[in-house]
Order: structure tokens, then C-alpha cells, then sequence
């Protein structure tokens, strides 16, 4: 589990077969999320992400660090299919001119959960593994 930037390739592996490995790498203008039978491509100025896989499902948390928010979504690791798609609240909406964030993936009993770091608060939350639906919000002011 690490924190992951922009130009810092991440690699997870599916732990409960072994046969998947998936790969993200990010520049300035492009990000890639590279799986053996499939890659998706997202473009924009620099875009991180934090990376997770459990039981064939890859788990990503695309976010940019320097505004706010994040979107998590689930993949099934072997087709590429999205399953589903989850924006944080976060810290909600914030007016800034500078600013940080940083967001944490974990697979956790509990659900997927994110761990953040704004410049306005930091934050955990709780989404469904199958559906991505919220199960719990915390924040706290930074």
C-alpha cells in the first residue's frame, strides 16, 4: 500500500490467483491503467491514482494533486469491464488557488476504503466492494 504519484509506475498483482498483474503509470499528459489483455487511457494534466486488487477486481482511486475530490472505480481485472464507478465526497466543494490532495486506497474487512489528504481536511471513506456505494464518511480538519 502506497501513496502514488505522477511518473511513480505501481504494480498490483491478484493475490488469489497469481495470473493478473496490472500496471499504473502517469505523466503529464497521459495516465495508463495496463492489464495483460487490456489498457485504458485517460488523458488530462497530471493525474494520479491509487491502486488495489482483490479476488479478480481491480480497485482505482484516479485523483489530481492539486484539486479536489477523487473517483473510484472497479474493474474486473481480467476483462478490463468496468463493474462500477464511485466519486468521494471528500472534503465537498472547496474555492482554492492552492491546493493539495492526496488519496489512499486499502482493502479493508469493512469495504474499499480511502483514506485523503486536502488541503481542507483529511478524510476516510467507505464504499461497497460490489456496488461502490457509500457506507461511511469521517472527516477531519487538517
Amino acid at each position: 500500500m502506497a501513496w502514488v504519484f505522477v511518473d511513480q509506475p505501481v504494480e498490483r498483482s491478484d493475490e488469489a490467483s497469481g495470473d493478473v498483474t496490472c500496471t499504473w503509470t502517469g505523466t503529464m499528459e497521459t495516465s495508463d491503467l495496463i492489464c495483460p489483455d487490456w489498457r485504458i487511457r485517460t488523458t488530462g494534466w497530471g493525474e494520479s491514482a491509487s491502486i488495489e486488487m482483490v479476488d479478480g477486481t481491480l480497485y482505482v482511486a484516479r485523483f489530481h494533486p492539486i484539486a479536489s475530490g477523487a473517483r473510484v472505480h472497479a474493474y474486473d481485472a481480467a476483462s478490463g469491464r468496468e463493474i462500477w464507478r464511485s466519486n468521494l465526497w471528500g472534503c465537498g466543494p472547496v474555492s482554492h488557488s492552492k491546493y493539495r490532495n492526496e488519496v489512499h486506497l486499502v482493502v479493508l474487512d469493512e469495504g474499499i476504503t480511502a483514506f485523503g489528504r486536502e488541503s481542507q481536511c483529511r478524510y476516510v471513506e467507505v464504499l461497497d466492494p460490489r456496488t461502490g456505494a457509500p457506507l461511511g464518511h469521517r472527516q477531519a480538519a487538517d
